[in-house]
């Protein structure tokens, strides 16, 4: 049977937006899908209305005192809610902070994902929080949503800590395991599009003879120039500049990105961009040394376009292919 890729994962994810977005006894009345967004958790998190309190004002600390944090324990509804908290942001719109001691994704459909960090994070998660808005007024929900999700963001970041496995955004398509930057990119003016540029490439098995990654390795090398001017360069429109280098564990061979942090003759710094599946002796954001001529790809964005991505351009043939 054949594997579904993570644009797969994330489009039958797409079906439970609307549910986390919206009370159950709503529905929409309109074609777009409110945002929402899920922190993936090791573990039901405790969290006391003080303490949400100061993560509050943490996240918005310009008017906090002005917003009202209800403990949604105290709210009067038949209806039977997960543990949270309902933020009155304005006469007509609610943030709704909920906290699950359930899995987000059923065992079922993450034996069906072939990205391999993916599906490593999918199969650890035993919990959730979810952000999401409740407007009263449909009618400025497009409107809504561009000036509430940036506070819903926000929010998301100041609850991200080490139970904190990735994040999901249904309605986006949008499924990232946690990384070191990931409570900046929460943080952005823009977050939806900064967060998907900073999309993961799938980790999968390929065939060490597969003649596509080889021809995109020998790539990548031969314009390595080309990236090494534009990183020492660091022109306002460009960001986001990651090497992906080959690391031994075990019988293994694993392939991750690098942050660049600086780049000295033959010799690459940067920080470990993800937590690694197989070579457990590092981890999220170790500071790594490597050889330029070992790389096996390198990126980085330019107007908010990938420059480089050779063996990503591959991968995303491949998941075409599937579609």
């Amino acid at each position: 049977m054949k594997q579904a890729t993570l644009c797969t994962i994330c489009g039958f994810l797409f079906l439970y937006a609307t549910a986390l977005a919206q009370p159950p006894a709503e529905k929409a009345d309109s074609e777009s899908t409110p945002v929402s967004v899920v922190l993936l958790q090791k573990a039901f998190s405790e969290l006391s209305r003080e303490r949400f309190a100061e993560v509050v004002s943490k996240a918005w600390p310009a008017d906090s005192t002005k917003r009202v944090v209800i403990d949604t324990a105290d709210l009067a509804s038949p209806e039977k809610r997960d543990p949270g908290f309902l933020i009155a942001v304005s006469s007509d719109v609610n943030i709704v902070v909920t906290r699950s001691p359930r899995p987000f994704v059923e065992a079922a459909d993450i034996e069906q994902v072939s990205d391999i960090r993916s599906k490593k994070m999918l199969s650890a998660h035993r919990a959730t929080i979810t952000i999401r808005m409740e407007s009263r007024n449909q009618k400025d929900d497009d409107t809504l949503q561009t000036t509430i999700v940036p506070l819903m963001t926000k929010l998301a970041a100041e609850l991200v800590d080490a139970n904190t496995l990735g994040i999901i955004v249904p309605s986006e398509e949008i499924l990232l395991p946690r990384s070191a930057d990931l409570q900046s990119l929460l943080r952005e003016k823009d977050p939806i599009t900064a967060l998907k540029n900073a999309a993961i490439v799938p980790v999968v098995s390929s065939a060490d003879d597969d003649p596509r990654m080889k021809a995109a390795v020998q790539e990548a090398r031969s314009t390595w120039n080309q990236f090494e001017k534009a990183f020492k360069k660091q022109s306002r429109n460009t960001e986001s500049f990651n090497v992906k280098f080959p690391f031994k564990a075990k019988d293994k061979t694993e392939f991750m990105w690098v942050e660049v942090t600086s780049i000295d003759e033959n010799t690459v710094t940067g920080r470990l961009g993800n937590d690694p599946v197989w070579a457990t002796e590092l981890k999220l954001g170790d500071e790594v040394k490597k050889k330029a001529t070992d790389l096996a790809d390198w990126m980085y964005l330019q107007d908010g376009e990938m420059i480089g991505g050779f063996s990503v351009k591959v991968l995303m043939e491949d998941e075409a292919k599937q579609k």
